[in-house]
């Protein structure tokens, strides 16, 4: 079986590209992801509460403030109960039913773990492995699939 964390770079410049568009602070539809992600020169930790902002096609089309222990993210379907449900942003099915869940650690940060063993995840274009877990810092940006972003934002 094919590992899809092996896209290659051209792919995942395309999905970032697409999925993300600058909303006035930080342009992103069209952002070129052959530069790093924005970030001060030493990244801001996530604590306590976090901002999600969902890009598709360049447009923001959702946002919320979460402080939860665990934000589940995927298409949610009967039985299946999602923090942010992306079935409606995802006609071609590129993203899991359980995608990617987003945690509160101990000290109040917050990383992410991908769950879907079929699905890609990028955070700030490296490939997430499944069940691997990263720490996430303020202005990160998250892939899943080909189509769909998200930003995160310090609160």
């Amino acid at each position: 079986m094919k590992d899809e964390t092996k896209t290659s770079d051209s792919v995942q410049n395309k999905a970032l590209d697409s999925s993300m568009k600058d909303d006035g602070d930080i342009n992103v539809p069209n952002l070129t992801l052959n530069q790093p992600a924005p970030q001060a020169s030493t990244p801001e930790r996530i604590r306590e509460r976090i901002r999600l902002k969902v890009y598709k096609e360049g447009q923001i089309v959702l946002e919320g403030v979460f402080s939860y222990d665990e934000i589940l993210i995927g298409r949610s379907r009967t039985g299946v109960d999602v923090d942010i449900n992306l079935r409606d942003l995802d006609e071609e099915r590129e993203t899991s039913r359980k995608h990617l869940k987003i945690v509160k650690n101990e000290d109040g940060t917050y990383s992410i773990v991908r769950l879907s063993w079929k699905a890609p995840v990028y955070l700030n274009k490296e490939p997430v492995k499944l069940g691997e877990s990263r720490e996430l810092y303020d202005q990160d940006r998250i892939v899943l699939g080909r189509s769909i972003g998200l930003k995160v934002e310090k609160v």
